[in-house]
């Protein structure tokens, strides 16, 4: 008999196999084994719309190293978690205090085809023996987790102070130099690399973080630079911010063209942001060869109240029977049971998750639920629960104030949205829906206050500044009503509506025939 040979994986088998550990993600199967391909059993969690990273890829709650290394430069271009580290002790395999591990592929002739060959000491402008001419000090910084489990970033970024000025991005620099300023570290960056740190990834975080403030003007530019961006886990990323957008057109037929790319990232992100808005499209990718593509789409279509085959039920059964015993597992099977309007499984499910996670981001979840299956009642008193743990939380503030609202509780809505901005007084779209709130009550020199906040925090919205006319018309300010109409015509020169407004100004401004 042959002697047993082991399995020779291939270098994209083997990171699949670290990732299933050393990732944060979702289970898809729980049946992961060597050889299987990462997407046929998780769902990875990227630097998307939520804070787990930083808007740069930098990493923020907690994590591991999966999901940044494949956004990094090193990820992309081929390098393993083989080519650094011992396969069974995961301990690395040369050291890092004199920089010999990042240099055994930055010196010439280098492995993996590495650029740039960079000096060290010219490099960092840090002396020999320093801390700071580490190479992983500043492209690597640890985070400590749990107060005994320090981490690398394995993102391989590049410090940049002007976005812990501008987005509070954590920078090496003064992560190092904890008494000098932001300002200090800017000075000393600018004057060291200059232009260099001018980079593309420097404009990618700041999409990001405007996608994140709810910017409602960035799509084209985030579909621009989509076109630019090599690396697939950020285009992923990319894809993930125009989430909520879908039913706009030029939206809507980006993430389409994007369901047979390459990578099953992509597809991923694409179904999920496209959402019900091409469901024709959505039943095309029940067939994806990945499962996440596969799972996405069928859970997105029975959100819709959509009927799907059962051999594409089975996997959605499957996913959810596996997540059962977690509370977002028990939140996933209410959300089905309420869209099947299996309203008492629905609410033993949210029983269920409230009792394993009494955590004031469930009961908001749950209080969205409530809404949604039009339950306005329980929905208040969950997002009560939320802010009895978390009162300083504008966004649950801010949604109980449009459940107020909606249940015709104006005062109360009122109040709640002051309360959103006071909390957060960088809340455009809580400005906003509080200028509108203000100029239904009739208070309109205070409903032009709050409008002028919103239209000054969303510049690129044309909400805000055309409300801030229809205010000032009603305040027989044709002057500063037209100021505000011509500055949404700016933002978006086919608003209807802003048109409609300076027609009929003109109409009333004319003599008597």
């Amino acid at each position: 008999a042959k002697p047993y040979e082991p399995a020779r994986l291939t270098k994209e088998q083997i990171m699949a196999s670290c990732a299933s550990c050393h990732s944060r993600r979702e289970e898809l199967t729980g049946q992961f084994h060597p050889g299987e391909k990462f997407d046929d059993h998780y769902r990875l969690t990227l630097p998307d719309l939520s804070d787990t990273y930083f808007p740069d890829g930098q990493v923020r709650d907690e994590n591991f190293e999966y999901a940044s290394f494949l956004g990094s430069k090193m990820g992309h271009a081929g390098v393993t978690c083989l080519d650094c580290h011992q396969a069974h002790s995961a301990k690395l395999k040369l050291p890092v205090e004199n920089n010999a591990m990042c240099m055994s592929c930055h010196t010439p002739p280098g492995t993996n085809g590495a650029t740039p060959i960079p000096d060290p000491m010219a490099h960092s402008h840090h002396g020999s023996n320093s801390k700071g001419n580490r190479c992983v000090e500043c492209h690597m910084p640890e985070t400590t987790y749990m107060a005994r489990d320090p981490r690398r970033d394995h993102g391989f970024t590049i410090p940049d102070p002007l976005l812990t000025k501008e987005l509070g991005i954590p920078n090496a620099c003064n992560r190092c130099h904890t008494d000098q300023t932001v300002d200090w570290a800017i000075e000393w960056s600018e004057k060291w690399y200059g232009q260099k740190l001018a980079r593309p990834s420097r404009e990618r975080a700041r999409l990001v973080a405007r996608a994140r403030a709810g910017d409602s003007s960035i799509d084209q530019e985030v579909i621009n630079f989509y076109q630019t961006e090599p690396n697939a886990a950020w285009r992923a990323t990319l894809i993930s911010l125009l989430e909520g957008r879908e039913n706009r057109p030029a939206v809507a037929d980006f993430l389409a063209s994007n369901l047979s790319e390459e990578s099953p990232l992509v597809r991923a992100a694409a179904v999920r942001s496209l959402g019900a808005e091409r469901k024709d499209l959505l039943e095309t990718s029940l067939a994806d060869p990945s499962r996440n593509v596969r799972v996405t789409a069928a859970w997105t279509l029975l959100m819709e109240g959509k009927t799907i085959a059962a051999e594409k039920r089975k996997e959605i059964r499957d996913y959810l029977s596996n997540l059962s015993e977690t509370p977002m597992g028990a939140f996933q099977q209410a959300r089905l049971a309420a869209v099947e309007n299996r309203l008492p499984e629905m609410d033993r499910w949210v029983q269920r998750a409230s009792e394993r996670d009494p955590s004031p981001g469930l009961f908001q979840q749950a209080a969205i639920l409530m809404v949604q299956v039009e339950r306005p009642a329980e929905a208040r008193k969950l997002f009560e629960r939320s802010l009895k743990d978390d009162p300083t939380n504008s966004q649950t503030t801010y949604q109980l104030a449009l459940l107020e609202a909606e249940m015709g509780n104006s005062t109360s809505a009122m109040t709640l949205l002051q309360k959103s901005v006071e909390l957060d007084p960088q809340f455009g779209r809580a400005w906003y829906n509080l200028g509108l709130a203000k100029a239904a009550a009739g208070k309109l020199n205070e409903s032009v206050r709050a409008l002028t906040a919103a239209s000054e925090l969303l510049p690129q919205d044309p909400d805000p500044p055309y409300a801030l006319a229809t205010v000032f018309a009603r305040l027989n300010d044709p002057q500063n009503a037209a100021a505000a109409a011509t500055k949404t015509l700016a933002i978006d020169p086919n608003h209807e509506p802003t048109k409609n407004l300076l027609r009929g100004m003109s109409r009333q401004g004319r003599p008597n025939q």
